[in-house]
Parts: C-alpha cells; structure tokens; sequence
C-alpha cells in the first residue's frame, strides 16, 4: 500500500511539472531593400531584398550581461540576400529603451558588447522587453526602427530607420520549438508511469 501511494505521488509530481517546463517561443522577422548605391559584399548588394528571422524564447536566459542590454540563445536563424540564404550564425543582443532601444544582429562583432557591429544590423527604436536586462521579457508586436545602421566592415551601407520588425508567436506546426525533445519526454514519461501504476495496482490488488 506504502508503494502505491508514493509511485502515485511521483506521477502526480511529475504530471504537474511537465506543463511548465513549456516556453513560449517568439519569432521575429524583418526585410528591407537596399539602395541601388550598396556597398557590395558577402551580405549586401545594390536594390537587392534582404530578410532574416530567428526564434527565442520569451523568457531568454539573459547572456553577456551589462546595464545597456543583453544576449539571447536563439534558434533557426536566416538571413537571405535577393532570395539566397547566406549562411551565418550571428550575435544577437537586446538593448533597453533608455539605451536605444530594439537589437542588434552581428555578423562580425566588436569587442565591446553594446557596441554596433563592425559587420551587421544595429536598430534603434523602442524596446522589445519589459522588466530588466537581467530578467527581460520578450513582447510581441510590430516594432519600427527610428535610426541604425546595416554595417558591413564599419562602413553605413544602409539606414535602417522605417525598418519594421515583427515578433508573433511562433505556430506548432511550423518550426520546432526549442526544447521540443525535452518536453516531448516529460510527457511521454508521465504516460508511461501512469501506465506503470495501472500495472502495478492490477498486479498487487
């Protein structure tokens, strides 16, 4: 009897839990056009559309942290150039309101973290989190950008004002979500205890 009732509450424990190991996963999005006097590059060309996209969780575990802002662990990022993905795994940094607000996406960073990147997107405009650098929380909406720069080798190829960003909520049934697997596993194994207990309790009463 003694092993029913604790197999019972680990199951309940582990049922309980589960569900909140879930995060919710924002997916942001922005393009533009370059001018048909760009800077020619690796990740620019003249009057060519540019695109990128990456997921992060609402609740980012903040990294590299300074008063000014703070990076994120993200997921399936893209950039493309005229239609082209152009491979590249990138720096991504949130920076409060106060302190220009929005983010930058380094290709090619600097040594200093709240500096813009010496090849990359920096954005200026309104904070995308609420709360502080060292517990933001990410906010959907459409975010347009009041100044920044498209750098490449430190040279302005692009502003970026007008530049709109797009954070939604990303679907189930498009990109797997960070952590799927893990989750996906807390369920499965809440089942299969739950079946264990049938098992046991058909076998012992």
């Amino acid at each position: 009897m003694k092993f029913k009732t604790w197999l019972a509450s680990a199951v309940l424990v582990l049922c309980l839990f589960q569900p909140a190991l879930t995060a919710n996963s924002l997916q942001f999005v922005g393009a533009n056009v370059f001018p048909s006097d760009a800077r020619a590059s690796e990740y620019t060309a003249p009057d060519a559309a540019w695109s990128f996209s990456f997921v992060v969780d609402d609740h980012p575990v903040p990294q590299v942290l300074t008063d000014a802002g703070f990076d994120v662990i993200f997921s399936n990022f893209n950039y493309s150039l005229d239609g082209a993905v152009i491979p590249v795994t990138p720096q991504i940094r949130f920076f409060s309101s106060d302190l220009g607000g929005m983010l930058d996406i380094g290709f090619e960073n600097s040594a200093d973290v709240d500096m813009d990147p010496i090849t990359g997107l920096a954005f200026i405009g309104p904070g995308i989190f609420t709360g502080s650098t060292s517990e933001p929380i990410l906010q959907m909406g459409s975010y347009t950008a009041t100044g920044g720069v498209f750098w490449v080798d430190s040279f302005p190829v692009q502003s970026l004002t007008g530049t709109v960003v797009d954070v939604g909520a990303l679907s189930d049934t498009t990109v797997p979500e960070p952590g799927t697997g893990f989750e996906l596993t807390g369920a499965g194994l809440c089942l299969v205890a739950t079946a264990i207990i049938r098992r046991v309790w058909g076998r012992k009463s």
